[in-house]
C-alpha cells in the first residue's frame, strides 16, 4: 500500500504488477524488494486526466478521482488498515516537497542539471499537495 501511495503522489503511472518483486528469505519469510522501474508521468502529461495509475485504488485509476474512501476500500481488500494508509499518505504528501528539493540539490551538486529535473520536482510538489488535500 505504501508503494501505491508513493506512486500516486509522484504520478507514477507505470507501477504495474511486473514492477514489483518478492524476496524469499530463510525460514519461509518473504518481503517486497525495493521499488524499481519507478517513473513519474508528470512531466510528460498533456492533461491531468492522463494521470491514470496502472493498478486501481478502490476501483479508481485516475489520480484526481481518488479520495480517502477509495484508499480505505483498497486497504480493506489488501487486509491493510485503511486509516493507517490515509495517515501515511498525508504524512508522505507533507514530506515530499522537502524530499524532492533535497534530491534536486544533490543532483545539482553532482553536476546533474536539466530543466526537466526542476519541472519534475515542481510537478511532484504540486501533485502531492493535490492528492494530500483529497484525503
Amino acid at each position: 500500500m505504501r508503494a501505491q501511495v508513493f506512486n500516486a503522489l509522484i504520478g507514477g503511472t507505470d507501477a504495474h504488477g511486473k514492477n514489483y518483486s518478492i524476496i524469499y528469505e530463510p525460514g519461509g519469510a518473504f518481503r517486497l524488494t525495493p521499488l524499481y522501474d519507478v517513473i513519474s508521468f508528470l512531466p510528460y502529461q498533456q492533461r491531468r486526466s492522463q494521470l491514470l495509475l496502472a493498478m486501481t485504488i478502490g476501483e479508481k485509476r485516475a489520480i484526481d478521482e481518488i479520495r480517502a474512501e477509495h484508499w480505505q476500500r483498497a486497504s480493506e481488500i489488501c487486509a491493510y488498515d485503511g486509516e493507517r494508509v490515509v495517515a501515511e499518505l498525508q504524512e508522505l504528501a507533507a514530506k515530499l516537497p522537502d524530499l524532492a528539493a533535497t534530491v534536486r540539490t544533490a543532483c545539482d551538486k553532482a553536476g546533474l542539471r536539466h530543466p526537466m529535473l526542476d519541472q519534475l520536482v515542481n510537478q511532484i510538489v504540486d501533485n502531492a499537495g493535490r492528492v494530500g488535500q483529497r484525503t
